[in-house]
Order: structure tokens, then C-alpha cells, then sequence
């Protein structure tokens, strides 16, 4: 037998001129991806590991914007729901007696497009990728149901189709108003690259609160001066969706009186001018850098939308 050339030293740790097996099961290990995603998560905090690991603030919304279509379809349901209701309490069922429910359910869907959506939109983190796309996916989400609800009128409440073209037109141009004072409040704001405070948010909405009920405002203040019989140009008349639905559909049991007239196109025309200006501002306005959500606030909490 050979004497030991190193006494005191085991034969696993003579030296060896190449790598050892166990640093190349090593290199084995570090090179498969899965245990890289692993460190890589561990590393950013982003994995749960017993109590340790913080908790993802973002996680409520990471179904949008599936989540808002799905309560945005359930509230357009519950308000042609309540039309049927309200026809069916009705002692003799006609289509002049389902135009009074017919207002009643665009004025509420209205609602919800012109106060709800952006109040909600509002009150959420702003999408830190691409917020402006993101703002046109709840359009396209808005818009879907409110026109298989307008259509159908043309049977159900036996509208012409000149005022139920009218209705969809304007209700479209609604909606893409409104979507655009929220583009642009979230450009303005990745612009500024700070996060918003809750004023600044409140003032967006004030904006669309504004730009909804601006003209009966001013039919009122009209009135106020001039007297209560003073009678407000035609084109004010779809400068709101509260005061359009019925200038166009008519009030109570008769129905519409005629066809929409060039005063009413011209003012939904105004409508989507406006609309298209907006979106022209918020898809122009140089971008900045994301704005950091701010702990402890409302606005903290959300999932990026885009």
C-alpha cells in the first residue's frame, strides 16, 4: 500500500485540477429556471414564505378589467330588470306603456356611465403602465352593454329609428366624454410623477359632475332671469343625458313627437367634439414617470389596469 502523502487529510479533499461533482451539480441547480424565478421572487419579497414575506397590495386587482366589466353588466341588468318589473305591474302591457320604464332605465344606466364609472375609476390607483389604454378597455367595456340596451327599444317601445340612432349616438359620445376627463386626469397625473392627492381627484370629478348637469344648470339660472316660461335653445337639450333622453323620447305615455331635430344633432355633435378633444389631449400629454402609490391612503391600493 502507498503511504499517505498528506497525512491528516481524508482522500474527498485532495485537491483535484477540474471541478468537483458537487460544483457542477451546483451549476445544475442555479441554471434551472424554475429555481431562479424562486430566488428572483425571494429576493424582491414577493413570495409568501411562513408570516415573513409582505403581503402583495395590488392582488384585488389583478382581474381587471374582467371584474369591472362583470359589476358594470350586472348593474345594466338590474335596471332593465326593474323596467320589465315595472311593466309587468302595469294592467294593460303595450308599447306606449313601456316608454315611460324605457326613460326611466336609460336615465339610470346613464347614470352609472356618467357618475358611477368615473367615481369608481376615481378612487383607484392609477394604472402605472399604459393608463390612457387602459381608460379606453372601460370604454369599450361601457359602451357594449348601453347599446344592447338602446337597440331593442326600437321594438320594445316601438321608438323610430331616427330617435333610437339618436340615443345610441349620444349615449356613445357620453360615455367617450367621460372616458376622456379620466384619460386625461391620468395622464396629467403620470406626467406630474407624483402620486395624486385626494383634491385632485375630487376636482376630476367635479369635472364630469360639471360637464353632465352643466346645461340643465344653466337652463335653471336662465329661467332665474329671464323668467320661468323663457324657453332654453334646442340644442341644450342633449348637452346633458339626464335632459336628453326625455327631449328626444318625448315624457309620459306619448312618445316622441318627431324625429330628432338639426338643433339636437348639432349639439351631440358638440358632444363628441368635445369628446374627441380630450382624448387627443390625454394621448398627447408628454408622459412622466409612474407615480409611487402612497401608503396609508385609498389611493395605494389597486392593480395596475393595463
Amino acid at each position: 500500500m502507498d503511504p499517505d502523502p498528506r497525512p491528516g487529510m481524508h482522500e474527498d479533499e485532495f485537491p483535484r485540477d477540474g471541478p468537483s461533482p458537487m460544483d457542477a451539480q451546483r451549476d445544475d441547480i442555479a441554471a434551472d429556471p424554475l429555481i431562479a424565478a424562486i430566488e428572483r421572487d425571494l429576493a424582491l419579497g414577493t413570495m409568501a414564505v411562513g408570516r415573513t414575506a409582505p403581503r402583495d397590495p395590488w392582488e384585488h386587482r389583478r382581474g381587471e378589467p374582467r371584474v369591472f366589466a362583470f359589476f358594470w353588466t350586472l348593474y345594466v341588468l338590474v335596471a332593465v330588470a326593474g323596467s320589465v318589473l315595472w311593466l309587468a305591474q302595469s294592467s294593460a302591457v303595450s308599447s306606449s306603456t313601456y316608454g315611460p320604464a324605457a326613460r326611466v332605465m336609460l336615465v339610470v344606466v346613464m347614470t352609472g356611465a356618467v357618475v358611477l364609472w368615473p367615481m369608481v375609476r376615481l378612487s383607484q390607483s392609477a394604472p402605472r403602465a399604459a393608463p390612457v389604454r387602459a381608460v379606453a378597455a372601460d370604454v369599450v367595456v361601457v359602451l357594449f352593454p348601453l347599446q344592447m340596451v338602446v337597440w331593442p327599444l326600437i321594438m320594445l317601445a316601438q321608438w323610430p329609428l331616427n330617435i333610437v340612432a339618436a340615443l345610441s349616438v349620444l349615449t356613445a359620445a357620453w360615455v367617450i366624454l367621460i372616458g376622456g376627463v379620466q384619460a386625461l386626469a391620468l395622464a396629467v397625473e403620470r406626467w406630474r410623477g407624483a402620486s395624486p392627492g385626494n383634491w385632485s381627484r375630487a376636482l376630476w370629478m367635479l369635472a364630469c359632475l360639471a360637464l353632465a348637469g352643466g346645461a340643465p344648470l344653466l337652463g335653471l339660472a336662465r329661467r332665474a332671469v329671464h323668467g320661468p316660461d323663457a324657453a332654453d335653445p334646442a340644442s341644450w337639450s342633449v348637452l346633458s343625458p339626464f335632459t336628453a333622453i326625455g327631449a328626444l323620447t318625448g315624457r309620459g305615455f306619448s312618445g316622441p313627437q318627431g324625429p330628432a331635430g338639426a338643433a339636437q344633432w348639432a349639439g351631440i355633435v358638440a358632444v363628441v367634439g368635445v369628446a374627441a378633444v380630450l382624448w387627443l389631449l390625454a394621448a398627447a400629454w408628454p408622459r412622466g414617470t409612474a407615480p409611487a402609490p402612497r401608503p396609508g391612503t385609498g389611493l395605494a391600493r389597486g392593480e395596475d389596469r393595463a
